[in-house]
C-alpha cells in the first residue's frame, strides 16, 4: 500500500506507470478520483502518474487541528523524497493548484513544469472569505459535504456531460466520496487556503507554465489576469467547461494537457 506518514499526518497516494513522473492535486472535497479520465491518457503517453489524496480527503488520514498550505505542500515533497523522485511536472486542480503553486514555490528547482487547473494565486478578496465562511459553516454540519457537493454540481460541471451517461456515472462516483469525507478536516483546509497570496511568489518562477479552464467558469478570468504576471506561461480556455472542465471536457482537455508536457 503507497501511504507515509509526515508529521503525523498519513498520505495515501497512487503510483502508476512509468517514464518523467506527473503529480496531480486534487480539488477541495475531491480525491484521487478526480483524475480518472487523465490517469490512463497520461500513463499510455509514457509518464508515470503519481496522485495523492490531499490530507483530509481519501485515503489519507482526517484533519483534527489547524493545518498550513506550506504544509500540504510539504506533504507532496515528503512523497517525492521517499520515491527518491528528483524532479517532476506537477498539475493541480482548484485547490490543488494553490498547494502546486505553494510547492513549486518552496522548490523550483524540483518542477519542471506546472500546470494550474481552475486555479488562483490570491484569496484575499472579501468575495472569496464569504464563499469560505458558507462552505465552512455547511461542512461543520451532519451531511454537509453532502449537501455541498449535490449543490453545487451544476457549477462543477457542464449540463451537457451531466445529461449524459458518463456524467451520470461520474456523479455517483464523486457523491460517495463526498458521502465518506470529513467535513471537519475539509474546514482546515479551507482555512489553510483561505486569505493568502502566492501572486508574487508565482511571478518569480522559471518554469513553464499552463493554465487551464472551462470557458464557462467564471475562474477563467481570474486566470487571465495570473497568466499576466508570469514569466513564461499560456492559457487556455476550453469552450463551454465548467470548474472540473478536466472531468465535463476531458477529450478537449488531454490532448493539450499531454502535449504540454511532452514539448
Amino acid at each position: 500500500m503507497n501511504y507515509l506518514t509526515n508529521k503525523g499526518r498519513g498520505i495515501h497516494y497512487t503510483d502508476l506507470g512509468s517514464g518523467f513522473p506527473v503529480v496531480l492535486l486534487h480539488s477541495l472535497g475531491g480525491s484521487s478520483l478526480d483524475w480518472i479520465y487523465q490517469i490512463d491518457d497520461l500513463v499510455g503517453a509514457g509518464f508515470r502518474v503519481i496522485v495523492p489524496d490531499i490530507a483530509g480527503h481519501g485515503g489519507s488520514s482526517r484533519v483534527g487541528q489547524p493545518i498550513t498550505l506550506d504544509e500540504l505542500a510539504d506533504d507532496v515533497w515528503t512523497i517525492l523524497d521517499s520515491l527518491e523522485i528528483a524532479r517532476v511536472h506537477l498539475v493541480g486542480l482548484s485547490l490543488g493548484g494553490l498547494i502546486g503553486l505553494a510547492a513549486a514555490a518552496q522548490r523550483p528547482d524540483r518542477i519542471a513544469k506546472l500546470v494550474l487547473i481552475s486555479s488562483f494565486s490570491n484569496t484575499q478578496s472579501d468575495a472569496f472569505k464569504q464563499v469560505a465562511a458558507l462552505w465552512k459553516q455547511g461542512f461543520a454540519t451532519e451531511k454537509g459535504v453532502c449537501s455541498w457537493f449535490e449543490n453545487g454540481w451544476p457549477q462543477l460541471t457542464n449540463e451537457s456531460f451531466r445529461n449524459s451517461a458518463k456524467g451520470r456515472q461520474t456523479y455517483l462516483i464523486f457523491h460517495e466520496v463526498a458521502a465518506m469525507s470529513d467535513g471537519f478536516s475539509l474546514v482546515h483546509l479551507v482555512d489553510a487556503s483561505t486569505g493568502v497570496d502566492l501572486s508574487a511568489a508565482a511571478a518569480r518562477l522559471p518554469m513553464d507554465i499552463l493554465l487551464l479552464s472551462g470557458g464557462a467558469d467564471g475562474i477563467s478570468a481570474q486566470m487571465e489576469v495570473l497568466l499576466s504576471t508570469l514569466r513564461s506561461g499560456r492559457h487556455v480556455a476550453i469552450p463551454g467547461g465548467k470548474h472540473l472542465v478536466n472531468v465535463d471536457s476531458s477529450e478537449e482537455v488531454n490532448p493539450v494537457l499531454k502535449q504540454f508536457l511532452s514539448e
